[in-house]
C-alpha cells in the first residue's frame, strides 16, 4: 500500500523540481506548467489510492475477524437500532451500533442501519 504511495509523492517532488529548474528555460514553455499540474496530481492520485486501498483492507480484515455480513446482520439488535433510527436519528444509531462492534467499518454500519 505505501510503495504506491511513496513513488506518487516522489514522482510529483521530482516535478515540482525539474518545473522550478526549468521555469526560466527557453527550450520547451509548455514543460513547467505541465510539470506543476503533474507535481499536484501525483500526490493526489497516492493518497486516493492509498486511502481507497486502506478502506477496503480494514472493511475486509473486519470481516474476516467477525465473520459475514449476513452473520452479523443477524446478531445485532435490529429492534433497538430501528427505535434508535426512527426516534434520533440515523447517526446516533451508527453510532451505537460502532460501540457495540468496535471496529466496524464505517460504510458497512451506515448500510446495516439504512437496511434495518
Amino acid at each position: 500500500m505505501y510503495a504506491w504511495r511513496i513513488v506518487l509523492w516522489g514522482a510529483g517532488i521530482a516535478c515540482l523540481a525539474v518545473s522550478v529548474l526549468l521555469l526560466r528555460s527557453a527550450i520547451a514553455p509548455w514543460l513547467p506548467p505541465l510539470c506543476f499540474v503533474l507535481a499536484f496530481v501525483f500526490p493526489v492520485a497516492g493518497e486516493v489510492y492509498g486511502n481507497v486501498r486502506g478502506l477496503r483492507e480494514k472493511r475486509e480484515r473486519y470481516i474476516r475477524t467477525f465473520g459475514p455480513v449476513d452473520a452479523l446482520r443477524q446478531s445485532i439488535d435490529s429492534r433497538g437500532l430501528r427505535w434508535m433510527r426512527d426516534e434520533k436519528g440515523v447517526m446516533k444509531a451508527v453510532r451505537e451500533l460502532r460501540r457495540r462492534h468496535p471496529g466496524m467499518p464505517l460504510d458497512l454500519a451506515v448500510m446495516l442501519v439504512k437496511e434495518l
